[in-house]
């Protein structure tokens, strides 16, 4: 005899479903691959399974959650046995030792608790908090439109949008009051002994030395 899973688990599960198609996602921006292998516990009791995902074609959220929900109800597909990418885990905490990162799904009143765990085994050196942030940010413009393709939905921070588009533009700097050969003059005093011209590989004059013509 089956029982179905009562209704308040099913939100849950279906969110955890979003949660591997976002995180392929976010992997396929970091590591400009097409093809991972996440794998997916949807409950505490349950051992991640591997789910084989492919981007190629450049999918919505809506496609990708699709194939991931095709992938879990097709049963065993033969990646058993390979490493995944990304581990998304409801209710679990990664075993000890080596491990990919382990996205920890915790449900709750106020939403779900995300909690990435990393020990190195990746090659990918983002803070955990980092990748958070990242995925909190897709998932949630992918959730506002399933159908835009993945590739243009935003995963910066507004944190970090900041930085990139305003903290490091950041470049006026005062014009000098003066003139350019006054400039120039400046110049060589501060390195006499620079090579201001290069006129072939036998003939160079310093800043001193064409200071000195121009006055």
């Amino acid at each position: 005899m089956t029982h179905d899973k009562p209704e308040r688990e099913q939100p849950d599960h279906d969110r955890g479903v979003r949660l591997v198609a976002a995180m392929a996602a976010l992997l396929a921006r970091y590591t400009d691959r097409s093809e991972l292998l996440i794998a997916y516990a949807a409950a505490p009791d349950i051992a991640p399974r591997p789910v084989a995902l492919d981007l190629k074609a450049g999918p919505s959220f809506a496609e990708l959650v699709a194939q991931v929900q095709r992938a879990l109800a097709a049963g065993v597909d033969g990646h058993e046995t390979a490493e995944p990418d990304a581990v998304v885990a409801v209710g679990q905490d990664p075993p000890s030792g080596p491990h990919a990162d382990w996205l920890s799904v915790r449900p709750g009143d106020g939403g779900l608790g995300l909690a990435l765990h990393r020990n190195g085994a990746g090659a990918d050196v983002r803070p955990a908090e980092h990748v958070i942030g990242n995925l909190q940010t897709l998932l949630a413009g992918a959730e506002a439109e399933p159908d835009r393709p993945l590739a243009e939905i935003a995963v910066l921070t507004a944190t970090e949008r900041q930085r990139l588009l305003v903290e490091l533009n950041r470049t006026a700097a005062p014009y000098p009051d003066a003139c350019l050969h006054q400039l120039f003059a400046e110049q060589a005093a501060r390195t006499p002994d620079a090579i201001a011209v290069q006129s072939s590989p036998t003939g160079s004059s310093t800043s001193a030395q064409v200071s000195s013509r121009t006055t």
